[in-house]
């Protein structure tokens, strides 16, 4: 395949990228080169660290109560998904086939879903299922 088909196959395309911030990932150094992968200046990421604002609302719970949602606003909103891309990229060559929450398939016929997930367990004799009460607030 030449460099031209690769870059306009999307699943090649999204490697190559991968790949790509692999490497600009594990030459971050300081606060400024995470700044500027991240592009933003390294002024207004501090405060976004320090000054994080979020829209905040309640949705209620199927079996009772209320779970507090914390949506990132705007700005944050952005870097945080920049972040998650090159956090990503980093994690993708080393994950393991047995981890399925939180991350990305490696390909088209990767099956990293909630029902992939449960796909694994069928026919176990047990299954451990915990909720961490309040885990993100």
């Amino acid at each position: 395949m030449t460099l031209f088909e690769q870059r306009n196959n999307p699943a090649m395309a999204g490697k190559i990228r991968a790949q790509g911030n692999t490497a600009r990932f594990s030459q971050l150094r300081n606060c400024q080169d995470l700044a500027v992968s991240l592009r933003i200046d390294a002024y207004r990421l501090q405060l976004l660290v320090l000054q994080p604002k979020y829209n905040c609302y309640s949705v209620r719970k199927p079996k009772g109560g209320f779970r507090l949602i914390e949506d990132p606003q705007g700005r944050l909103k952005s870097v945080q998904s920049r972040l998650n891309d090159f956090l990503q990229s980093a994690y993708l060559p080393l994950r393991p086939e047995c981890a399925y929450g939180f991350t990305r398939a490696k390909s088209e016929d990767d099956d990293r879903t909630v029902v992939g997930n449960a796909l694994q367990h069928l026919g176990c004799r047990y299954l451990l299922n915990v909720d961490l009460k309040d885990f993100f607030h």
